[in-house]
């Protein structure tokens, strides 16, 4: 991802004049730069947004608020071109340049509200709220030594985030009360987790493509360099930089110049990411899991490894976004970021939604027939959809189960004691379908820290995906679903 950083001496007009400029993808950095820019805009017949400006800033009357009115003019703009390239202000920018390299600045813990009290329900290690030993199951009774009670949990988190400094004091076990100070830090956030199921399949989840990803997969991985049978799950992984994608494609191709993913620009110039064939990694088994949520970066994963015939991709039909985009930064600390681009997998196919493609498209080892455009479709479908509303109150339903039977701290929960949560979740929960609170059950407690990184297979059952994905495996038969003979 490459910045470009851009100085004026008018502020206003050069702030908006700046993004105008780089929305028509021009460098301006010096006189010959504006000239030649202005000339464009007049041969375009937009030199209107120049004298507006222009008259805005020499003849209006009353007072300019200028960071609004940036925001505002530049935000309108970026609107104006398409789904993905966006304004973000200076706040908005510093959190996605945040999310782009794995952290945020903040406490480093979770909450859940059950019934009228508020308990972490997850610390982060690398943050201020495990530095100074706050606990997950501990029960927030004061904020500022008062005493919280009739609030919303999202009240709650206001509080948390817009104060740097924030006295707390908890309940610990029921009985001990203890006083801390929580300050904002930066807060790494580790995108891999890692499981080895029965010892014998290794199953990796990444959360998302931010830096880092690539180092965080190949160091859990370190432990288990002779095993060949591996589940990468991307389910609801938004995306991330495509440099920490291709370097973990690369682990899993181990041929040497295989085309792994192009970039196109809008000038038709084509960007090739080749293997080097120097990959740690010797994979016999793999599959990829994907969902609806698995998006831009996740979608170039899964569908070169698709292209390459190298994984079988299991789950729900991926998001469909194609489109590349570059951040801008600007000379106030905002920045836009615009869609340059599109990826093309590896058989040429693109993975946009917004594409008219009808062309067919087969894998390059096998010749198995592949769609193009709208997403990623799986090798083998599996409907695993749950509405948010279900999601939200399943997770309430998880935390007050977990509470009530004095597990809020466990981290080693057995089959047996998962079986009966299951079961009266599902008694609790019958909107919704059985598999979908199952699955859900075993997701939250993968991501709440609930079970140990070595896990039985029979834990697995309720993850209809992963359990296919992981008897394919252990019944050898990806090749074969790959079309080898």
């Amino acid at each position: 991802m490459v910045n470009h950083k851009f100085r004026y001496s008018y502020p206003l007009i050069c702030s908006i004049i700046a993004a105008i400029g780089m929305v028509a993808g021009i460098k301006m950095s010096n006189t010959n730069h504006y000239h030649s820019y202005f000339q464009k805009i007049e041969d375009n017949k937009d030199y209107a947004i120049y004298e507006a400006l222009q008259h805005i800033n020499e003849k209006y009357y009353g007072e300019k608020k200028q960071p609004k009115f940036s925001d505002v003019v530049i935000s309108s703009m970026t609107d104006e071109l398409d789904d993905y390239s966006n304004y973000w202000n200076v706040e908005r920018n510093e959190r996605y340049q945040n999310f782009v390299d794995g952290s945020y600045i903040g406490k480093g813990l979770e909450i859940v509200k059950i019934m009228t009290s508020f308990y972490i329900s997850k610390i982060l290690s690398s943050g201020p709220s495990a530095l100074i030993g706050l606990k997950k199951g501990d029960r927030v009774i004061k904020i500022g030594g008062n005493i919280i009670t009739e609030i919303s949990l999202d009240s709650l988190y206001n509080i948390f985030d817009s104060e740097r400094d924030v006295n707390i004091s908890i309940e610990r076990n029921g009985t001990d009360t203890l006083d801390f100070q929580l300050s904002n830090s930066t807060v790494d956030i580790d995108p891999v987790s890692l499981y080895a199921i029965d010892q014998q399949v290794l199953y990796a989840k990444i959360r998302t493509f931010s830096i880092g990803v690539f180092k965080s997969f190949m160091d859990k991985l370190e432990s288990y360099q002779n095993q060949e049978n591996l589940i990468i799950d991307l389910r609801g992984n938004p995306g991330g930089v495509l440099d920490e994608t291709t370097k973990i494609l690369n682990q899993l191709v181990n041929e040497p110049s295989q085309n792994l993913v192009s970039t196109i620009n809008n000038k038709d110039e084509l960007r090739t990411y080749t293997s080097n064939g120097r990959g740690f990694l010797n994979m016999k088994n793999l599959a990829v899991l994907i969902d609806q949520k698995s998006a831009s970066a996740s979608e170039i994963l899964a569908g070169a490894l698709q292209d390459l015939d190298k994984a079988v991709i299991i789950g729900e039909k991926s998001y469909g976004k194609g489109e590349i985009q570059q951040n801008y930064l600007l000379s106030n600390g905002a920045s836009i970021s615009l869609t340059v681009g599109e990826y093309l997998l590896p058989t040429g196919r693109t993975i946009s939604r917004r594409s008219q493609d009808t062309s067919k498209y087969y894998s390059l080892k096998n010749n198995r027939e592949l769609k193009s455009n709208n997403g990623v479709d799986p090798d083998i479908s599996v409907d695993e959809s749950c509405s948010i509303q279900d999601k939200r109150a399943l997770k309430n339903l998880c935390f007050k189960y977990l509470y009530d039977h004095n597990w809020f701290s466990r981290e080693d929960l057995k089959k047996e004691e998962i079986d009966r949560m299951n079961e009266e979740l599902l008694i609790n929960h019958q909107e919704s379908c059985e598999l979908a609170v199952e699955q859900f059950v075993f997701s939250f407690l993968l991501e709440y820290d609930y079970l140990n990184n070595t896990i039985s297979s029979n834990l697995i059952y309720a993850d209809n995906a992963l359990k296919i994905a992981y008897d394919l495996i252990t019944e050898d038969q990806v090749r074969e679903h790959l079309g080898y003979k």
